[in-house]
């Protein structure tokens, strides 16, 4: 993706009508710098990629993944229209992205869509997700060591979301150009979720976590609240997996 004349053969050779761009370097390590190696690689790939799809004439919808990791520091709840304030190599990069779509959209028509997920769960992730990692520590009794839960986070299931995506790729009357967040809409507290889940993996599951083990992130943003007013309005969506039902749906898959 790097390469700029291989990702154009691609892109080219298929022409697409829809373009939905989830490519991303997903080195979630935490970086000394805001302007690190990770962001140059994605900002990297990202303009090959736009650079490219700016050349399909039959090109009808662009939707790019962002992140509400682009809001950062802010007033809750997240809303689309907020002056973003990002504290990570991740947000700021996604972010920058963004910038770059909606300005393509305004000079040149681009018919760019941003989506902004809140934290995506469901079978399958790779364990260098929290829950995924939580689960394999209770599976194997393994000490869990995490900090003290008390930070706020929007999760939504992972077919919630493609449910979104299948009615943004549908609709015929969505304005382009747009941010959408598309979120469960409701935060809870990281300590909760894990001892809730950790007990639907098993029994007493919760006797592994090592909760305060770990410290606080310098960036860590402790009131993570999320809007979904936007694509409710705009589609009627809304998301039917209750956190409950998607952390029991989340164990019995392990």
């Amino acid at each position: 993706l790097v390469n700029f004349e291989n990702v154009k053969k691609i892109i080219v050779d298929i022409n697409p009508n829809i373009i939905i761009h989830l490519a991303y370097s997903k080195n979630r390590v935490e970086q000394n710098s805001i302007l690190d190696q990770n962001y140059n690689l994605n900002l990297h790939i990202s303009s090959n990629i736009i650079k490219i799809s700016r050349l399909l004439k039959s090109l009808e919808k662009f939707i790019f993944f962002g992140s509400c990791d682009e809001y950062g520091i802010q007033k809750n709840p997240y809303e689309e229209d907020l002056l973003e304030q990002p504290l990570t190599s991740y947000g700021l990069s996604k972010l920058s992205i963004t910038k770059v779509l909606k300005a393509l959209h305004y000079t040149e028509n681009f018919p760019s869509l941003i989506i902004r997920p809140s934290v995506v769960y469901g079978a399958g992730q790779e364990t260098d997700m929290f829950l995924p990692a939580l689960a394999n520590a209770v599976k194997n009794q393994r000490p869990f060591n995490m900090t003290l839960g008390e930070q706020y986070r929007d999760y939504i299931y992972i077919e919630d979301l493609t449910d979104a995506i299948i009615m943004l790729l549908k609709s015929k009357n969505l304005k382009l150009g747009e941010i959408i967040n598309i979120t469960y809409g409701k935060s809870f507290k990281i300590k909760d979720i894990a001892i809730k889940f950790a007990n639907f993996i098993k029994v007493d599951g919760e006797s592994i976590l090592k909760i305060g083990n770990i410290d606080y992130r310098d960036t860590e943003v402790m009131n993570y609240h999320t809007s979904n007013q936007k694509i409710k309005d705009l589609l009627e969506w809304y998301p039917k997996t209750s956190l409950n039902i998607g952390l029991k749906k989340l164990a019995s898959s392990f």
